[in-house]
């Protein structure tokens, strides 16, 4: 029983229209009629009910306009051609039915013209964006001086999920704007030498087309999903405040990987909260006591070892402060190195407090609060209760 239906990629894009023209024409002498494309490059192809049936597709000469568009379908009805679907930058139009078409293509020069005309904004578009991109990162890395500069990428960003996803896509839009312009330019070329020749336009190759789709939509998707991958963590987080009860959060602190003030011995601190926010590079847990002053631990448990090394160094070289609720604030006070017997620990004293910045393996821990750093266990218990193996 023959199909009633086959769907396959479109891998074709406004400078493949010849291409496309080629592998329609393909599908129609193995007997499969184009019923139409789908939001996204599916092509839906139903039986063909005729022998004679041909495609041609054109770059859009309209512009969408109405009036243009209304009597440039009608000058391609009368020429022996039925619109089947229409993409950005494109028409593809069907044979109509015993009627021998007239070829849509008979000047090289003229279709050459038409086809730049059309792209050339969007094209121009293209190379202001890469030149743009090329200037910002080369007066990163040659005219800002190295103490100076931003980082591209923080520990923070590391920790939204959303931000994680949507950064992948970045490169990749570049490296399609890159492989679009090459194309461009060896399409303008070989068509230079075709006219010259006198013979026909050439087609681009389709894996040409086919990789510079897939970055395109591998990039898109990374887009979307980064959206999607925001709302999913915010949804995935668990959340006890002091609003639930004290006994709430003080229950769920028992068996978290945080340092409580009972742990050093205090008494009568008040649990505020404690968030478990879990994310694709980084899991968190953030929690907070209150008396005169503020206890506050941040546990960062890392995908791998040098991914928290990383981490660490970089909240490091930001020189960061926990405040209540889990934000980071610029320090006056730098963090110095110390060896308090694990993989690496940084120490910052102020006034009345004092922060712990510790890693071990995978994991990296912050405590800033009144901490004695005297205490000759504190390293042990910090190890105990942040779960530092």
């Amino acid at each position: 029983m023959r199909e009633k239906k086959r769907r396959k990629l479109f891998w074709f894009d406004t400078i493949d229209y010849r291409a496309a023209q080629a592998w329609l024409n393909e599908q129609a002498a193995q007997g499969w009629e184009l019923e139409g494309i789908w939001p996204g490059p599916v092509a839906v192809f139903t039986p063909a009910r005729r022998r004679d049936l041909q495609y041609a597709v054109a770059v859009d000469p309209t512009g969408g306009k109405g009036e243009r568009e209304e009597a440039y379908l009608q000058l391609m009805e009368d020429a022996g051609w039925h619109k089947v679907e229409r993409k950005p930058g494109i028409y593809i139009f069907a044979s109509v039915p015993g009627v021998n078409p007239a070829p849509l293509q008979t000047d090289p020069e003229l279709e050459q013209k038409q086809f730049y005309q059309y792209l050339r904004r969007g094209w121009i578009a293209s190379l202001v964006i890469l030149i743009i991109v090329a200037t910002l990162l080369a007066a990163y890395f040659f005219v800002v001086p190295a103490a100076e500069r931003t980082p591209l990428i923080s520990f923070e960003s590391l920790l939204e999920d959303n931000l994680v996803v949507s950064a992948l896509a970045l490169p990749l839009l570049l490296i399609y704007l890159v492989l679009s312009g090459a194309s461009h330019l060896r399409y303008w070329r070989a068509g230079k030498r075709a006219i010259a020749a006198g013979s026909e336009l050439p087609a681009t190759s389709r894996r040409a087309a086919q990789a510079r789709q897939i970055i395109a939509a591998v990039a898109a998707v990374l887009c979307v999903g980064g959206w999607i991958m925001g709302f999913v963590q915010t949804a995935r987080r668990e959340s006890v405040t002091f609003q639930d009860g004290l006994e709430a959060v003080a229950q769920a602190a028992e068996t978290a990987p945080v340092l409580r003030a009972g742990d050093l011995g205090k008494d009568g601190w008040k649990p505020l909260s404690l968030d478990r926010t879990p994310g694709i590079l980084v899991d968190r847990v953030s929690y907070s006591e209150l008396a005169d002053r503020t206890l506050i631990t941040e546990r960062f448990e890392c995908r791998t070892a040098g991914l928290a090394r990383w981490f660490a160094e970089d909240m490091v070289r930001a020189g960061v402060t926990v405040d209540v609720g889990g934000y980071y604030r610029p320090s006056i006070f730098p963090m110095e190195a110390v060896e308090l017997g694990f993989e690496q620990s940084w120490i910052c004293i102020g006034e009345g407090w004092s922060q712990i910045l510790l890693r071990e393996g995978n994991v990296v821990a912050v405590v800033n609060g009144p901490l004695d750093l005297s205490d000759p266990a504190l390293p042990d218990i910090l190890r105990e209760r942040l779960q530092l193996h």
